[in-house]
This record gives C-alpha cells, sequence and structure tokens, in this order.
C-alpha cells in the first residue's frame, strides 16, 4: 500500500474526517487531500505529526509494519533523527563518506543530516533505517528499543561485510550466503570432531 493509501485508510479507520484531520495538523484541508490523492507527499515532519495524531508508528504509515503502536519521548523528532544518524555511524565505526557512498548521496548532505541542518526525504530515510537494520521509528526517536541487540555493535570487520553484502546484486548475495553457511557448517564440524 502507497502512502497516500495508507494516510486514507488509516483516517477513515478512526473515522476522523479530512476537516477533522487538517484541524489537528493545523494544515488547510486541500493539503489532507493533496497526500491522499497522491498529488503531493507529506514532508518527515508532517508524517512524524500524522503517525502522533493517529498513535501509530512512521514506519506503519510507510508501510515498513503492520502494528501501529508508538511509544514518543521527550525530544524533538529533528533533534533525535540527526542524534540517533551519527551515534548509529560511531557505533558502527563508519565515515560520513562511507555511509554516504553507500545511500548513494554526497558526503556533504551526509553531514548536514548529522548536524540537523538537512532533512532526509522519504526514499533516503527508508534507505537510512536499513542500512543501520533499526526502524523509522527508532531513528526519529519515536521508538525507544536499542538499534542493536542487547548492547552490541558492530566490529569495523563486520560492518565492512555488512556493507560489501547491501551493495550486491542478488545473485552475489545468494553464493555468498551459500558459501558463508558453508563456512559455518565446517567450522561447526570441526569443532565438534576437537571435542
Amino acid at each position: 500500500m502507497n502512502l497516500s493509501e495508507k494516510i486514507k485508510n488509516t483516517r477513515l479507520e478512526y473515522g476522523i474526517t479530512q476537516d477533522e484531520l487538517s484541524k489537528r495538523l493545523n494544515l488547510p484541508r486541500y493539503i489532507i487531500a493533496n497526500w491522499e490523492q497522491g498529488r503531493s507527499n507529506p514532508s518527515f515532519d508532517d508524517i512524524s505529526l500524522l503517525a502522533d495524531c493517529f498513535n501509530c508508528t512512521v514506519d506503519y504509515l510507510l508501510d515498513r509494519e503492520d502494528f501501529s503502536t508508538v511509544q514518543t519521548i521527550g525530544k524533538t523528532k529533528d533533534m533525535m533523527l540527526s542524534m540517533r544518524i551519527k551515534e548509529l555511524r560511531k557505533e558502527r565505526n563508519l565515515t560520513q563518506k562511507e555511509i554516504a557512498d553507500a545511500l548513494k548521496i554526497t558526503p556533504q548532505v551526509m553531514s548536514r543530516y548529522e548536524r540537523g541542518d538537512h532533512e532526509p526525504d522519504i526514499a533516503t530515510l527508508k534507505k537510512l533505517a536499513d542500512f543501520f537494520c533499526v526502524s523509522i521509528d527508532y531513528l526519529v526517536g519515536a521508538d525507544v528499543r536499542t538499534a542493536a541487540p542487547m548492547g552490541e555493535t558492530l566490529t569495523k570487520e563486520e560492518n565492512d561485510l555488512l556493507t560489501f553484502f547491501r551493495g550486491m546484486d542478488n545473485v552475489c548475495k545468494e553464493a555468498i550466503m551459500t558459501t558463508a553457511q558453508n563456512f559455518y557448517n565446517l567450522n561447526k564440524n570441526s569443532s565438534a570432531m576437537v571435542r
């Protein structure tokens, strides 16, 4: 389901008219109508406001998850986004240029995201969430889960492997997965024989 359909369907599920939604968001009704008809897309800030209004997650509105529960925290989403991007980059020992190259954006744009001078568009926000293996809600501060399980962080080598893997086509990915599984099984079997 695309964003315009998701906005309209969620609004209708809540029994809210376009007029009511426009008043809650402090926007003219025609903007809501344009979003729902796919003539324009809401900004990141507007998507965050919609998520708050519908008591759902940004990921839910962007059709990245099926449930719609949200936990918000006190910091503004813009500040949280820039802080989370920088935090995730540093945890993975990456440079802004490495992330920019992977996302096919300039290092200057990546730097502006981290400073909070510029916000990513929806497509780039999805790429950032996929790249860091987190939800969009985590990136914007609407989800208080940690990014890595049990506080784990990736080593430089692990992150390099992940970056290389993400840059491959599906045929290469399948070959890498088969090879990795074979080495894993070989290692597991040789470890069992030593005991």
